[in-house]
């Protein structure tokens, strides 16, 4: 009951903050980026460093996700008219949102770095938010630690952020981050507040928290317990 109050709540702030604002982007002049397919190409086309910033994107990875933006906009353009009108609708629909956090992909990393020392290993995590074959959200995790024989022995440290983000709609900001070892096992998360809204420092509803998770031991990444996971 209270899930359902809540999704109409956010309808409803949603639909006034397209009213007062006519849904402005920060990347584009007074256009809804989200009002049809061809407003959503055109945003994916004017996509930039400060609009990836706005959005939460690290700003070690602002750049990248301008072209990653390019690429997507190639991926939206091969979605038929009926998909594409989907993926716009599930952009600023806040229940399908929430599910598309829930419904989130794990997808596999595998670096390979030689400048590592024999005693030391690096790992890493991606936690994808994917809506029709496209990933529109990525968050980050990586970290490197000692080990033995037994197990992960001293953390060296590591970096959660956010490497993609192209919903309009959506502002994710990191709240945190720890890489530690404990009982042979080297744990590395990033936890983030996701906000939906499209008036920026206006109306912005908070739908909960995001979490990153990367675990390794004296054979590296556990695939098993990696992983991403939403709280509501």
């Amino acid at each position: 009951m209270f899930r359902k109050f809540f999704s109409l709540l956010l309808g409803f702030l949603l639909t006034v903050g397209l009213i007062l604002t006519g849904g402005v982007s920060y990347a584009q002049e007074n256009e809804n980026p989200l009002e049809s397919p061809a407003s959503y190409a055109k945003y994916l086309e004017n996509y930039d460093k400060d609009e990836a910033l706005r959005l939460g994107v690290d700003p070690k990875f602002a750049d990248e996700a301008v072209q990653d933006a390019k690429e997507v906009l190639n991926q939206f353009k091969n979605l038929s008219i009926e998909e594409q009108e989907k993926f716009v609708e599930a952009m600023q629909n806040p229940t399908m949102i929430q599910n598309s956090f829930a419904n989130a992909e794990v997808k596999e990393e595998s670096s390979k770095n030689p400048s590592l020392l024999a005693n030391e290993k690096f790992v890493e995590h991606d936690f994808t938010m994917t809506t029709a074959g496209i990933d529109w959200t990525i968050y980050h995790v990586e970290g490197r630690y000692e080990y033995n024989s037994n197990g992960a022995t001293k953390s060296l440290g590591g970096q959660s952020y956010v490497k993609r983000n192209l919903n309009p709609m959506v502002k994710t900001t990191k709240q945190s981050q720890d890489f530690y070892v404990s009982g042979g096992v080297f744990k590395g998360i990033g936890i983030y507040d996701y906000k939906i809204g499209p008036i920026k420092d206006v109306i912005d509803v908070q739908i909960g928290n995001a979490y990153v998770q990367v675990i390794g031991d004296q054979y590296g990444k556990n695939h098993l317990k990696s992983k991403g996971w939403t709280e509501f």
